[in-house]
């Protein structure tokens, strides 16, 4: 193992963002051909039966592989060559290649060198270190979105511990990866993974900070790993989480100005209504949020961006939450619908937001109906007949 731990990047002296120049890389660099030569003369020493119950040995070849080749300022041409040399003498030796250590074999116990691998990244990959192992990193993160393809537990205690330290990191590349792991190992787990632990805490508070992280695809991948995580959920946290999700989510799009942040959380805002079904009620900034952005979508920008998800999140409310509505106190959002309707020229969102009227209308009571029948008379004198034609089949439909 000794010469195999010399082919490794060693801890960096400085974090990796800190600088360009690390003298470990050109060290490591510098001697692999030697100690890798060195590795060989000795790997070929060993039995195969030692070789095949020593976890320890076919984790640290399982990783050098992966460290060799994952993309990195630390990487090269030789590194290139000495991992499929490594390759070549691992497969000749034992007639396995590296990349099928961690899948079903009959050559090594597969589940037990993953965790093994695990285990060796987790020892380095720790809340002070982890910006010194650029490399270890990569190789978590290659584990990590490969593990559908591994004969591996999935265990959260076990996995998640790095991608967590990712995602709190205040480097967004970093985030992303974490929350790309995230993802990758939510979707594998099953609500019963979580039993006898409360570790789904842990990950929904880390993802709940980034709630509010201003970059796009950090956004997106936040909200995929925090619907991922609910799912999962026993019914008694899943609804008190997505309350508390919903009402920071509702608090984010009062005061959000990027209007591709804003379509993001609208579509994640109507996957929350559809699960929190009725409990979405008692928030009433909800029709002001709703009012709000339907008003900027005359503006042709604003229009093409947040038009289809704000439509689409009202519709999801109402389904749910239309006895609540009431013409006295929520009329903003029939005017807000019949400017958009005004403007609109897709004839998708033009069904879709003269459909929300009728429906709005549909649930006053027949006073208020015929007064707003009587207000849609008026736009006879706005000189658009494309409106017109409009106005007159809401009428014609709230006739019959």
């Amino acid at each position: 193992l000794d010469y195999l731990n010399k082919c490794f990047i060693h801890k960096l002296r400085k974090n990796y963002d800190e600088t360009t120049d690390h003298q470990e890389f050109i060290l490591r660099n510098k001697n692999l051909e030697h100690n890798f030569d060195n590795f060989v003369k000795l790997l070929y020493d060993i039995s195969n039966d030692d070789l095949q119950q020593c976890n320890e040995l076919l984790s640290s070849i399982v990783i050098l592989k992966k460290e060799l080749t994952c993309e990195g300022s630390w990487n090269n041409e030789m590194s290139q060559e000495i991992a499929k040399k490594l390759n070549h003498v691992f497969e000749s030796k034992t007639k396995l290649p590296i990349d099928m250590v961690l899948r079903k074999n009959k050559v090594c116990k597969s589940e037990e060198v993953f965790d093994k691998c695990l285990e060796n990244l987790h020892m380095k990959l720790t809340s002070e270190d982890f910006k010194k192992y650029p490399a270890q990193v990569e190789v978590y993160c290659s584990l990590i979105l490969n593990l559908k393809n591994y004969n591996a537990s999935v265990i959260p205690s076990k996995l998640f511990p790095a991608s967590i330290l990712l995602i709190e990191d205040y480097l967004i590349d970093n985030k992303i990866k974490g929350l790309k792991c995230c993802l990758a190992i939510l979707k594998l787990l099953k609500p019963e993974d979580f039993d006898g632990g409360n570790y789904y805490d842990v990950i929904y508070m880390t993802l709940k900070k980034n709630l509010n992280e201003k970059d796009i695809d950090v956004t997106k991948l936040n909200n995929s790993c925090m619907l991922a995580l609910l799912e999962l959920l026993p019914e008694k946290p899943k609804r008190d989480k997505l309350d508390e999700v919903y009402l920071d989510t509702l608090e984010a799009l009062l005061i959000e100005g990027n209007l591709e942040r804003k379509a993001c959380c609208f579509n994640f805002t109507t996957t929350l209504i559809k699960w929190h079904k009725d409990n979405c009620a008692n928030r009433s900034s909800f029709i002001h949020i709703i009012c709000d952005n339907l008003g900027i979508c005359t503006n042709d920008t604003v229009y093409s961006i947040i038009l289809k998800p704000v439509l689409e999140c009202l519709e999801k409310w109402i389904e749910f939450n239309w006895p609540v509505w009431r013409l006295e106190n929520d009329y903003k959002v029939l005017r807000a619908l019949l400017k958009v309707l005004y403007i609109c020229k897709d004839d998708e969102l033009n069904q879709q937001t003269y459909k929300l009227i009728v429906t709005l209308i549909c649930l006053c009571t027949i006073d208020e109906q015929k007064l707003i029948i009587n207000q849609l008379n008026e736009a006879q004198e706005i000189q658009c007949d494309n409106f017109k034609d409009k106005i007159e089949n809401i009428k014609a439909f709230l006739n019959s």
